[in-house]
C-alpha cells in the first residue's frame, strides 16, 4: 500500500472581497543575527501573529525562489518577479495561516540573499550561487542558526507585545516551500550526524511540511540518507499523542514532472517509504494532479494547502 493519499484539487483557495484573507495583512518585520552569521549579516523574519487566542503553535515558513515583499516584486521589472507579485510574502502568509489555523503565529524566514530571483539560504546551508544546497551534517549550521534566530525574534516580538510571553513555549511546525525545503533537508542532515542543536529543535517540532520542494534543478529535493531517517524515527518514538511528530509532503506536477529534475518523484517516494519503514507518520498529498505542470499552480499549492492540525 502506498504511504500516501492523493488529493485532486482543481482550484486554489478563493478569496471574497469581505474575507479577512483578502485584506492587507499586518506583517511585522524583525531582523536578527543568527548564530554563525557573518559579522553584520542579519536575517529578516516577517511575522503574521495569530488572529485568535490562545496561540497554539509557531509555523516557521521558508519561502521559495522569487518570493519577496509585494513592493519589492512589483518593482522588479528586470528579473520578472513582478509577474508573480500576487504570490508575494504579503499574499502568501495569510494563506499559510489559513491552512494551519488562526491560532498559529506564522514566521516567514527570508533567505540571506536573493540572486536575481533565486533564494539563497546561505545562513543555514552551504549553497551555490543560485541557492542549490550541498547538505553537510558534519558542519552544523541550520540547527544552531534556527535556534538562535527563533530565540531572537521571539524576544523582539514579546518586547514589542506583538506576541505574549507564553509564545516562547509553543511547539514548532517547520514548513519549506520550493527552494525553502533545503533548510529542512540541511536540518535532517545535521540530525543524522547527531548535532545537538538540530536534535533540540526537532524535539520541539510536531510537524515537518515539504511543500513542492526542489533544490535548484539539482538532486536533493529530499534528504533521504539512512542516518537522518533513523534519527527522525527515534525522535518520533515515545511522544505523547498531542506532541506526535508527523511529516507531510505536498506535491504538484510542476515538480513531479519537471524535465529539469526528473528524479524528484523517485526521491519523494523513497523518502516517504523510508520514513514509514521507521514508524514516522507520513502523508504525501498531490495537488492539481490532472493538470499539466504550471508555475502558477506551483505557487497555488500554498492557497490550496490541506493541513491536519
Amino acid at each position: 500500500r502506498a504511504p500516501w493519499r492523493t488529493l485532486s484539487i482543481r482550484a486554489p483557495l478563493q478569496l471574497h472581497a469581505d474575507s479577512p484573507l483578502s485584506m492587507a495583512p499586518q506583517l511585522h518585520a524583525l531582523k536578527v543575527a543568527a548564530a554563525g552569521a557573518v559579522a553584520g549579516a542579519t536575517t529578516e523574519v516577517l511575522l503574521l501573529a495569530a488572529s485568535s487566542t490562545p496561540a497554539r503553535r509557531h509555523v516557521l515558513f521558508f519561502p521559495g525562489d522569487a518570493q519577496m515583499r509585494r513592493a519589492e516584486m512589483e518593482a522588479d521589472l528586470r528579473h520578472g518577479t513582478f509577474e508573480l507579485a500576487h504570490h508575494s510574502l504579503d499574499d502568501t502568509l495569510p494563506r499559510v495561516q489559513a491552512a494551519f489555523g488562526g491560532d498559529a503565529h506564522v514566521w516567514a524566514v527570508r533567505p540571506q540573499r536573493m540572486v536575481y530571483q533565486f533564494a539563497c539560504y546561505q545562513q543555514f546551508a552551504r549553497v551555490s550561487l543560485i541557492g542549490a544546497a550541498e547538505y553537510d551534517g558534519d558542519t552544523p549550521k541550520a540547527g544552531e542558526a534556527l535556534g538562535s534566530l527563533l530565540e531572537g525574534v521571539l524576544a523582539q516580538a514579546i518586547e514589542e507585545k506583538t506576541v505574549d510571553a507564553a509564545a516562547s513555549g509553543l511547539p514548532l511546525v517547520l514548513a519549506g516551500f520550493s527552494k525553502g525545503c533545503v533548510v529542512l533537508n540541511q536540518l535532517l542532515a545535521e540530525l543524522g550526524a547527531g548535532a545537538p542543536a538540530a536534535r533540540a529543535l526537532i524535539a520541539r517540532t510536531v510537524a515537518l511540511h515539504f511543500i513542492d520542494g526542489g533544490n535548484g534543478s539539482e538532486r536533493g529535493a529530499f534528504y533521504g540518507e539512512a542516518p537522518a531517517l533513523d534519527a527522525l524515527g527515534e525522535a518520533a518514538t515515545g511522544r505523547a499523542a498531542d506532541a506526535e511528530l508527523r511529516v507531510h509532503v505536498h506535491s504538484s506536477p510542476y515538480m513531479l514532472e519537471s524535465p529539469k529534475a526528473p528524479w524528484i518523484r523517485a526521491e519523494r517516494d523513497a523518502f516517504a517509504a523510508g520514513l514509514r519503514a521507521r514508524g514516522v507518520p507520513v502523508s504525501v498529498l498531490e495537488y492539481f494532479e490532472d493538470e499539466p505542470p504550471s508555475l502558477e499552480r506551483h505557487f497555488e499549492v500554498l492557497g490550496a494547502l490541506r493541513v491536519a492540525n
